[in-house]
């Protein structure tokens, strides 16, 4: 016989124990805890992964209604200040997306603060696409040609009165 089938004789062992005469391979509790920290590590990095895509819907969702915030802003300094107040009205080409505008007072003389607000209706997320945007602009009856709106009626009159 080979020296090793000699040694095992000798020890009283057989190929399923271990010197000591314990069985080789893991015990039921070792495979338990093995199966618990894996199925907690897996939790873990499954909330991680939720996080995540949240954070980049969030993040697409914000960068949309900003950017079609901005778009409203820069239509309406083009020319579109005659149309203000605007309340809640549809994007054009864009059913779920709505805007508003109004001008404000200023601290300014002949300026008014223009704010623009875009959110995006239905969905879960829809408190993630709403975005204001506020920027000076000359005040609309001082541009040739643009007709005073109530709202510009009623900011100059405070104005007056304030003086």
């Amino acid at each position: 016989m080979s020296e090793i089938g000699q040694h095992s004789g000798a020890t009283g062992g057989d190929s399923l124990t271990g010197s000591g005469g314990r069985r080789a391979g893991l015990s039921l509790l070792e495979v338990v805890l093995a199966v618990a920290i894996l199925t907690g590590a897996l939790a873990a990095i499954g909330h991680q992964a939720s996080v995540g895509i949240n954070a980049a819907l969030r993040s697409e969702l914000s960068t949309e209604a900003a950017l079609r915030c901005q778009t409203q802003l820069e239509l309406l300094q083009a020319g579109g200040l005659r149309r203000l107040p605007v309340t809640d009205q549809v994007l054009p080409g864009q059913n779920n997306w709505r805007w508003s505008a109004e001008l404000l007072p200023s601290e300014f003389e002949g300026l008014q603060l223009l704010r623009v607000s875009v959110h995006r209706v239905g969905g879960r997320q829809e408190r993630w696409s709403r975005w204001t945007m506020v920027r000076l602009v000359q005040a609309p009856e001082k541009i040739p040609g643009v007709r005073k709106t109530s709202a510009v009626r009623s900011t100059s009159l405070e104005q007056r009165k304030s003086r």
